[in-house]
This record gives C-alpha cells, structure tokens and sequence, in this order.
C-alpha cells in the first residue's frame, strides 16, 4: 500500500479490519508518537452524502464520550489524497480480539465471566446514555476485549440524538437482526431500554454460546423477536447461575417497561448476581412471577409464559383484555410487515429484480460463479496488494450485498494480490548509516535500532535486520537494525590481596581468572612473604585474564652490624624442592629474607630426574639461626618447599670455605 499520510500526523501502516462501511487501518501518530487506528470510509460510499453523514455521526458522538470502558476517539477529518477523498477517523488502537472471537473460541462462558464482561458493558453504555446517546449496534463484534482482559465498547456508527431519532423498517432497520430490540423491528422510536435488550442477547450467547432467535432470514428473526419468547439460557447451559438466568431474561422482556429501568441498575443487578435465586420460568403464574420479583431488588419479574384461562374469565380481567388486545395489535402489525415484503419480493422478481449476493473472501473463481447464478454479471475492475487478505480472494464489491438490482447487472469485482512487497536487502557489515541508505533506496524506511554482542562482526556494524535479508516486505515499511557491540568482553571482580601469604595470593587470582604480573619485594615491618600491595585494588571489575602485580613483605632490613654479628655463627639447612611439571631442568634460588632480598643463599640449576623417590629434591642451606627462606623457581615462587631448621649443626670455618 502507498504511504498515506493524513493531517501530516497520520501514518498508515496495514489493514487491520474491515466493516460495513468503512476500512480500518493501524496508523502512527508521528506528533504524539504513538500507535491508533485509523477508520477511512469505503470508496463506494463517499459519494453517498448519507453515509457520509452517517460516518461523521459516529465520530461526534463517540468523541463525546470519555469511559474506561469506551473506544477513545481522538481525532475526524476529511483529506483529499491524489484523486481520492478520504474520510477518516483516528481511534484508540486496541491489540486484543472481539467478544465474537471470545465466544466462538470458548462457547459458553463461565457465570463470572459473564457477569464481569456485561457488567462493564453496562456501565459504557450508561455513560452514553448520560449523553442521551443511543448506541443501537449492541453486538459481540463491537465489544474488545484488551490483552489485560478489559472491555471496550466500540463502533457508535449508527447512534443519533435520543431526542430527534426513530428508526421505521422500511428505511433499513439499523442494528444486527439477531441483537435488535421488538421495538426497534417494528419501527418504532426506541431509547436506553433498546440498548438493554441488545445486551441481553450479548448475555444469552454468552451464556449459551448461541443467539436467542436464528432463522433462515432477517424478517424471520425480526419477527421472532417481536413474537416469541427466549428459551431461558439455562435451559441450554444447566451451569449457569440462576440469579444471572434472571436477569438475562429481565432484559429481553417484550415490553420496554419490563426491564432494566437503567444500563446501571442493570450493572448493578450483574454485580450481586448471585443474590437472585428464582429459577422457574415456564410454568408459573404471571401473579407467581410478579410476587417472587417483589423479594428481589429488580420490580419486575420475568414473565415468559402464562397460563391459559377461559374467556369468561378474560371478559372479566380488564388487563388481561388489554394484554390480548396489545398481543393481537402486534401480530397484526407482524402481519403486515411480512406481507409488505412478501409484495415487495415479489414485485421485485416479475420485473427482474434479483439480490446481489454478498461474494467478498470469496476466491475470483467463486465470486464470478456466484453472481453468474444470481443473473448477474461480475467484472473484476481492480488488483491491488494486500497483505491481510489472501492472493485471488474478493476484496470489494461494488454493490452491496442485498442490495435488488435488475438482472444483468454488472457488479465490478477488487482481487487481493497478496503481500506483493520488496524483497529487504543484504545490509550485514554496513555501517548503520550505510544500511540506513541502502534500505531507503530499496523503499524502505529505517526502524528501531537493537545492540548484540558478536565476535564475528565489527563493533558499530550491522549484523542483520528484521524482517531477514531477502524477504519480502511491504515499500514503505520499516526495516529493525540489530547492531553489533563487538566481542562479549567477559568481567571479573579483583579479590582482596593484602595481608594474604603470597601462595594463597596467587591462588585466589587464578581462581578470579586473572593472571599474576611481577612480584616486588620491599622490607616492610609486615611478615617476610606477605602481601603489602596489589596494583589493582580490590573490588574492582576488570577484563578477564587481567595481569596485577603484587608487592611482597621482605621482613625488616637489617643493620650491618646485625649481619656481621648475626652471620658469625651458621646453620645447615635441609629445604625440600618439589621439581615443577613439565620441565627437564630448573634454577632454584633461596633467599634467606632476613638477610637480604637481592642476595641469595643458595642458587643452583636442578634437572627433574635429580628428585628421590619421595618426588622432591633436598638442598642443604647455610644461614644464620632464625633464618626465613624464601625459594624461587625459575624467579617464580615455589609451589611448594618445606625446611627442617630443627637439625640444623654450626659448621667449621674450613667447611664454610
């Protein structure tokens, strides 16, 4: 679809439904930044100043409206694009399903449900009748239900000003047959108690799963509902509560009077609906019925069905006179209309009238066998993409169905060619503002922008987009960009070093994954192999495999005098070295650290087969008495050492040379 753009704010994006009169499409409002639907008039009807009126009077009077439980309209407006005016009106976008839906999915639905749902109906058309607004469309197709399972009343199309409306039958019954009030089917000016009786039927199929009156045509179910009374829904769903049968069958009373004075009271019957208890419907006395409805909130009890008395007894009874004087006066009326329509068919049949059968969502194939067997002629006027409505099915007709045209007639035919689109293209390794060109060359539009980690692609370059390279999209839509970050750079936290032995310093960095750096000696009053200092401090976050560099205690420096006098007698030394892995030959260096730090006391070049049989090899060591060793492997500390001072003997000065 070309990109339309309304009052410079409305961006049209996909089709997301489609009604009677009008298309219903998901919009961005570019001013505000958010996502609504946008409702544009069909193209056949801009020319009808009727349901151009009609299409505004839906507008005003749902804009007036301000209701948790009502569809918000936030704008009305007429535009001519290129050649085409359009009519439109911006809405609330609700991302959820129909009451239709719902009960198709679920059938017959739980008494709280039922009571929840209806209740907040309820108090949405209380607040349009506050504004002496009639709804007069009360159906499941135009209640949603939200994904966090609220209700929203939509689609006041046909409402008008309680104070200046009738509707009379031969000027097209407005409302759905199967939801009209008997008042409303015969013509007659109808209020808020016609609302109420639309809901009871909303509240019988959901209870029931069905409609209360089906027939094979609209006049027979316009006359049912004149005439005959419901089955009590809980005879079709013996789990519904009794209290919740009541007040369904309290709404669907022939006589307006009979039910619900208000939408609230009726709401408020929905909230304590488990406080009526009456289940007898079919059997009882009309008295009976009327003192049970005396013990309840609601006045009137629900009369389906009276027994019958002589007429003696009728000639006595100056209501029940009045009741069969009402009940003959509305067959005769029923009477009438059916005769009309019967004339009307068939006049319209002897001079060559036939009804134009309704053939959208059927394949071209179809729709062309279809108007061919109803005597007339379909042409197919139009192809255009789609992407909601399948390749080759209708997606317009240009005479509405039901509408008595003379045989012959040509009805012009529009065909979906499907999601046609453009195949996205290969941006993978561009720069954001390179993809961002290509796209647009391409007719696309750039989207949102997401970050990944990747080791194979440049940080700041494009790994892939949304839709993937090579599908096809819509011209004009936008295309999401995931945008590489680089490599993953896994983290480690620096433990605490100080005061730690420098074995077990080194241990704790290979467990955190980071790597020992140099290892400095400073005399320092700290224990001789002490950490003194860490070149990252603790707690820190780094990269793994980190180097951090330690500073390590030599003990206290020692005077020369205190060596001298210290160094005038010696000890041997027996220090045990563990030879390290994987090594044929090793230098093994002994400090003793009370001595000096950069002097040894011992440096020799070991191979690993010198090791005795318990694995290690023992060096002998000259020190003063108290010495503290400190052994190095290849400039490396040890792993392990052990010494034996213990057995340590003063040896002879021509043995120290």
């Amino acid at each position: 679809m070309e990109t339309i753009l309304l009052n410079n704010r409305y961006e049209l994006h996909q089709r997301i439904g489609v009604g009677g009169m009008a298309y219903v499409y998901e919009a961005e409002d570019i001013v505000l930044k958010r996502r609504v639907a946008v409702k544009i008039l069909k193209e056949q009807f801009i020319e009808d100043e009727e349901f151009v009126a009609k299409f505004e009077n839906e507008a005003l009077a749902a804009a007036s409206l301000n209701h948790p439980n009502i569809v918000n309209v936030y704008d009305v407006g007429s535009e001519r694009v290129g050649e085409r005016m359009i009519h439109y009106i911006v809405m609330e976008l609700i991302e959820g399903a129909t009451l239709k839906d719902a009960i198709r999915a679920h059938g017959k639905m739980t008494s709280a449900a039922i009571a929840k749902t209806g209740k907040q109906i309820a108090y949405a058309l209380q607040r349009a009748h506050d504004r002496d607004l009639v709804h007069r469309d009360v159906k499941p197709a135009n209640i949603l239900i939200t994904k966090g399972g609220d209700i929203k009343v939509t689609d006041f199309g046909i409402a008008r000003i309680t104070s200046s409306s009738t509707v009379t039958f031969t000027n097209n019954i407005l409302g759905t047959v199967h939801y009209i009030s008997p008042e409303q089917a015969k013509g007659e000016p109808v209020d808020v108690k016609s609302d109420i009786y639309s809901l009871g039927v909303v509240l019988y199929e959901m209870a029931t799963g069905s409609v209360p009156f089906d027939a094979d045509s609209s006049v027979a179910i316009a006359m049912k509902h004149i005439q005959e009374p419901p089955e009590p829904p809980i005879e079709r769903n013996p789990a519904l509560h009794p209290g919740l049968n009541q007040i369904i069958m309290t709404c669907l009373e022939k006589d307006p009077d009979d039910r619900f004075d208000s939408a609230y009271q009726l709401a408020q019957a929905l909230e304590k609906y488990r406080d009526y208890d009456d289940t007898v419907y079919l059997t009882r006395p009309i008295a009976a019925q009327k003192a049970q409805t005396a013990r309840v909130e609601r006045p009137r009890e629900v009369v389906y069905e009276s027994k019958r008395v002589d007429g003696a007894a009728e000639e006595k009874n100056p209501a029940t006179l009045k009741r069969s004087l009402i009940l003959a006066g509305v067959a005769l009326a029923a009477f009438v209309i059916v005769a009309i329509f019967l004339l009307i068919r068939n006049d319209a049949m002897k001079n060559g009238m036939v009804s134009v059968p309704a053939v959208v969502q059927l394949s071209e194939a179809e729709a062309l066998k279809r108007l061919e067997e109803n005597g007339l002629v379909g042409v197919v006027t139009d192809r255009r993409e789609d992407e909601k409505v399948d390749e080759g099915l209708v997606l317009d007709q240009s005479i509405a169905s039901g509408t008595s045209v003379e045989r012959g007639t040509t009805v012009n035919l529009s065909v979906s060619q499907g999601l046609l689109g453009v195949p996205v293209p290969d941006v993978s390794g561009l720069s954001v503002a390179d993809a961002t060109q290509k796209l647009e060359d391409a007719g696309f539009r750039m989207g949102r922008k997401e970050l990944a980690y990747s080791k194979d692609v440049l940080k700041d370059k494009v790994i892939e987009t949304s839709p993937a390279k090579g599908e096809k999209a819509p011209s004009g839509s936008r295309v999401d960009l995931i945008v590489s970050q680089g490599e993953e750079v896994k983290k480690s936290i620096v433990p605490m070093l100080l005061n730690q032995d420098q074995n077990q310093a080194i241990q704790l960095l290979t467990e955190a994954g980071l790597q020992l750096g140099e290892m400095e000696p400073e005399f320092s009053s700290y224990p001789a192999g002490t950490v003194i200092s860490q070149s990252i401090k603790a707690g820190t976050s780094v990269d793994l495999n980190t180097t951090i560099d330690l500073v390590i205690s030599a003990g206290q420096e020692q005077t020369e005098e205190a060596t001298t006098e210290a160094g005038s007698t010696l000890y041997v030394y027996e220090v045990h070295i563990i030879p390290p892995a994987n090594k044929e030959s090793f230098e093994v260096t002994i400090y003793d650290q009370n001595q000096s730090v950069s002097e040894p006391v011992f440096k020799k070049t070991f191979k690993a087969t010198d090791a005795n049989q318990l694995g290690y090899i023992k060096v002998e060591v000259e020190a003063p008495e108290g010495a503290s060793f400190s052994t190095l492997i290849d400039g490396k500390p040890a792993e392990t050492s052990q010494e034996s001072s213990g057995a340590g003997t003063q040896p002879t000065a021509a043995e120290r040379r």
